[in-house]
This record gives structure tokens, sequence and C-alpha cells, in this order.
């Protein structure tokens, strides 16, 4: 399956894992998208395909489902929201999309492609959203941003 973007959710399903059934508990960081949108987590932590090891290892990889790829696939192009507030400590926003997929090089990256990297306020944390759609990105270096703040739109690259 093709990759579209990978965050750090590791505390999020760790909080979900260990949560009492009784008890109401706050997210320690939300989903990249719109509250009742249809999202698939097809790719976690030791995946068959990547995620076996640092820096990938805490990584999941979501898609909208669907046979269609590349452009015309259902999660091209969706927004992505920040999952957390806090400050936009580095941004990559200038490689193609679908041009370099085949390597991991300078080219794309290293094969994360156009990335927002964000520093959570809460936890001091650094949250990473890769494979962002080039030109695309809607926050600046060093902004503090929401939690639920538009960054940009799925990508392939």
């Amino acid at each position: 399956m093709e990759k579209f973007f990978v965050i750090i959710f590791s505390a999020l399903m760790t909080m979900l894992i260990g949560m009492a059934p009784t008890k109401a508990a706050t997210p320690l960081m939300f989903m990249p998208f719109h509250r009742g949108e249809g999202w698939f987590c097809v790719q976690g932590p030791n995946g068959s395909f990547s995620h076996s090891k640092q820096p990938t290892l805490h990584a999941y990889d979501f898609d909208r489902g669907g046979s269609e790829k590349g452009a015309k696939s259902s999660a091209y192009g969706q927004m992505i929201l920040s999952p957390v507030q806090g400050t936009v400590v580095r941004i990559v926003s200038n490689v193609d999309d679908f041009k370099y997929n085949g390597v991991s090089d300078s080219t794309n990256n290293y094969g994360w492609g156009n990335q927002v990297i964000i520093k959570d306020s809460s936890s001091g944390k650094f949250v990473r959203i890769n494979h962002i759609q080039k030109g695309s990105v809607s926050v600046t270096l060093n902004q503090v941003i929401e939690s639920g703040s538009l960054i940009g739109r799925v990508g392939q690259t």
C-alpha cells in the first residue's frame, strides 16, 4: 500500500490501550483529521513494510481506503490538522509529489518528503508529519499553532 504520510502517535495509542473503561481521559494528542472523517491506519510500529527501527519505530501511516492510488486517491489533497498545540520547528516543502518515491536521499528529504515538525507545548516532545503535498504547507517556521490548525494537505512525497 502506498504511504501518504507518517506521524508519531505512540503516546495516543498507549493512552487508549491503558485507559480504564469507567474513567474519562484527556487525549495526549488528536488525530490530524477533522472529527468524523473515515481514515484507516494502514501501518503502525513494527510494520511489515517499514517502521521496524528508529527513526520510524513509533510512526503511523494513514489512508482513506479505496483502490485508487496517487492523485486519484481519496486521501490525496485532504487536510492535515495539527494533533497538538505547539511551535513549528522545521518545515520542508519543496519535494515534488510522486517524483522521488523510489529513493531515500536528499531529493526527497531522506524518505520523509515534505514535512512539518511541531514541538508540543505540553510535553516538549516533537511531532513529525510527513509526505505533505508540495505547495500546501500552511504554517511558518516558529509559528505557534493550536491543536486542529491546518498544517497542509496529504501528498505523496
